[in-house]
């Protein structure tokens, strides 16, 4: 087994510190070895009595202090706060546009996934030519798919507008409000956004080629 110089070195210490106090304590005379306490001695002159009271020691030694312990109740530690993912550019963005709007409706926070960002980026680019919002993946991952023009909303916005069909969902009876005629009411994108099984999600953007210049976002959730 390899041992560092420093654990030797510590283990050395240990050792000789342990001696030290053996030879200490056999030393120590047994009136001065109490359990439980601290004992400062200061020698002082000696008393010698002509015969001993109640069975208490001829002598004793004078500046004799006894220090109980103190007992300290433990400090309890302060809730730690909720820590995010530390990730760079829109990955960043997109992970905290996710947790902030789940943390509205009480939904555990999510962690960012590079998979599922792979594989979200890859989609968005073969939607590159046509910018369908409509056509899915039909993979094994949920998904929300948002167009937009002139890349007018930052990552918040994106998610915002998801969230913004909660009053869409009847939450009570868990299903849709919207009539199957209506095709401008929609809540799937906001049930997806704060489902509660849901633990990682991936995002991948394109711009789609075409003369209006429309941008298409993908995020995926496991």
């Amino acid at each position: 087994m390899r041992m560092s110089s420093t654990g030797i070195l510590s283990a050395i210490v240990i050792a000789i510190s342990l001696h030290m106090l053996l030879d200490l304590v056999s030393a120590t005379p047994q009136w001065q070895r109490l359990h439980g306490t601290r004992i400062h001695y200061h020698p002082g002159p000696h008393h010698k009595h002509n015969r001993a009271l109640n069975n208490r020691p001829l002598f004793r030694p004078r500046n004799l202090h006894i220090q109980k312990p103190k007992v300290t109740s433990p400090v309890p530690k302060p809730p730690q706060p909720l820590r995010q993912q530390a990730l760079p550019g829109e990955a960043g963005e997109y992970i905290a546009a996710h947790n902030l709007y789940r943390q509205k409706v009480k939904m555990p926070p999510l962690k960012w996934d590079q998979s599922l960002a792979r594989y979200a980026q890859r989609w968005a680019e073969e939607r590159i030519n046509d910018c369908s919002q409509h056509t899915h993946s039909k993979g094994p991952h949920g998904e929300n798919m948002l167009w937009e023009q002139y890349d007018e909303l930052n990552p918040d916005g994106v998610v915002q507008v998801w969230f913004d069909e909660q009053p869409n969902y009847d939450h009570q009876n868990l299903r849709c409000k919207c009539s199957p005629n209506d095709s401008s009411c929609m809540c799937g994108h906001y049930t997806q956004l704060v489902w509660s099984t849901t633990k990682r999600v991936g995002c991948g953007n394109v711009t789609c080629n075409n003369d209006k210049a429309y941008k298409l976002y993908l995020p995926f959730a496991s």
